[in-house]
């Protein structure tokens, strides 16, 4: 890892970070962008939700031209019932309440940017709705 002379690879920021490898700013065609939980979060936030009612399906824009969003990203999905959870209905409400707040905030430190406020506020209202 980070080994080779005059190399390029592709790794998620996590491993980038643990291995303490050099990591690019790319250029979306609004400047040069280094990859930050806020440069993350600009083009999650600058995504079209695609799905219906709870379903929060996201469509990036990888092509985006918007200052300070990093272009080349992925989101992570969990996919819950939204109902017809029974007795495992408060754990699992209160596993991704945790997840979708107060577990934003060690996010970056694990290489994972936190949910922009927009994108938060919809998860924790589809969340408290989980029965």
């Amino acid at each position: 890892m980070g080994s080779t002379a005059n190399s390029i690879g592709y790794v998620e920021w996590g491993y980038a970070t643990a291995g303490n490898l050099k990591m690019a700013a790319i250029d979306n065609g609004g400047g040069p962008v280094e990859l930050t939980g806020e440069s993350a979060g600009k083009a999650v936030a600058a995504a079209d939700i695609v799905g219906k009612g709870k379903d929060l399906s996201l469509k990036l824009d990888y092509a985006t031209k918007e200052p300070g969003a990093y272009p080349i990203l992925l989101v992570t999905y969990e996919i819950v019932c939204s109902a017809g959870n029974g007795d495992k209905a408060a754990a699992l409400k209160s596993f991704l309440g945790y997840a979708a707040t107060d577990g934003q905030a060690e996010l970056e430190k694990l290489g994972a940017a936190p949910l922009p406020a927009e994108i938060q506020t919809k998860v924790v209202e589809v969340v408290k709705g989980l029965s």
